[in-house]
């Protein structure tokens, strides 16, 4: 929590609970994940123009000894609206890893070229297919960066 002395108010807080739990037939770690998180407006900061709450979950599990389940839901309680969901399977065995995942989170976009014009919330729709042939060169990192990003705890390459 960070309090602020003069209003007598909290500016922001958060809190979570996680579990990080045995090692997955296929690599990585079963994981859970279940926060809040609230920040008050602040009128000097152009992107935090307004409060923010919002409750995030997020999951790994082995669904199978080779296929694993990715997913993750951000709920926005002030804006009433998803903030991100993440949706996906990865498959692991000795040669090769495949990842499938979609992803459906805002992005924010300036409401002009002016500086202090604002931005919007625009809704952002994707979907990743990764392909590595283990034991050759991976191009690029798109996709773990977006799962390690949105999953407490996950690890691309354990």
């Amino acid at each position: 929590l960070q309090w602020q002395r003069d209003a007598e108010r909290i500016e922001r807080g958060s809190w979570q609970m996680r579990y990080r739990g045995d090692q997955l037939p296929g690599g990585g770690r079963q994981l859970a994940n279940l926060g809040y998180r609230y920040w008050r407006a602040n009128p000097a900061d152009l992107l935090l123009t307004e409060d923010i709450e919002q409750v995030d979950a997020s999951v790994v599990t082995s669904i199978s000894d080779n296929w694993q389940l990715l997913a993750r839901y951000q709920y926005d309680l002030s804006g009433g609206r998803s903030a991100e969901s993440l949706l996906g399977l990865q498959f692991n065995d000795c040669c090769l890893q495949l990842r499938l995942v979609y992803r459906d989170g805002l992005i924010y976009a300036p409401l002009g070229d002016t500086p202090g014009a604002g931005v919007r919330a625009v809704r952002d729709h994707t979907f990743y297919i990764q392909v590595e042939f283990k034991g050759l060169a991976g191009v690029g990192r798109g996709l773990q960066n977006v799962l390690e990003e949105s999953i407490f705890g996950y690890q691309a390459n354990p």
